[in-house]
């Protein structure tokens, strides 16, 4: 059974996703304050040690990361902004994807998004077609998954080859073929 250890609210006022990263933080995107936090907590007791704030996103809604210590974040800033941004180990924005339409498609509502260990990342959105994204680390991004899909949501990937969907409307989880 689940002990609850600590509650952390400092510095969060509209938590979203949570992950860890390569670095045993909680990387949490805060959405009403524009930031992406990456918690260093004390393992017995859950207390924070420290706590790494990053500014300047539009409305981050859920995270991902790799062993390779990139951090992908969808962000949902339906005024132009949808987007989700690959973060390096140290913070600093490698990639803006989903924003022009030359470089893929254009992300309309992202919701799920995954990074593999490649550092290709998926993205559910919600846009028009409720399609899955597939951004490769180089080449132009492509739809992997164009049918099928009512409301994807979550995504996880497995095998570094296998893409699971978590589909709300149809209550369950489609698993896909992604390379």
């Amino acid at each position: 059974h689940g002990k609850p250890l600590h509650i952390i609210s400092k510095n969060l006022s509209a938590p979203r996703g949570i992950t860890t990263n390569s670095r045993d933080e909680f990387v949490v995107a805060d959405m009403r304050q524009g930031t992406v936090s990456a918690l260093t907590l004390e393992l017995t007791t859950g207390r924070e040690v420290e706590n790494t704030i990053v500014p300047g996103f539009n409305k981050p809604y859920l995270v991902s990361s790799n062993n390779l210590g990139l951090v992908a974040v969808s962000e949902r800033g339906f005024d132009g902004g949808c987007c989700v941004k690959v973060l390096a180990d140290d913070w600093t924005v490698l990639r803006v994807l989903g924003l022009k339409p030359g470089l893929g498609p254009t992300l309309f509502n992202p919701w799920g998004v995954c990074i593999d260990s490649e550092g290709n990342v998926l993205v559910a959105d919600w846009g028009q077609t409720h399609s899955v994204i597939h951004y490769p680390v180089q080449g132009t991004a492509y739809a992997v998954v164009t049918e099928g899909l009512s409301s994807p949501r979550g995504l996880a990937v497995f095998q570094d080859c296998h893409l699971a969907v978590a589909d709300s409307l149809h209550n369950c989880i489609k698993v896909f073929w992604y390379k």
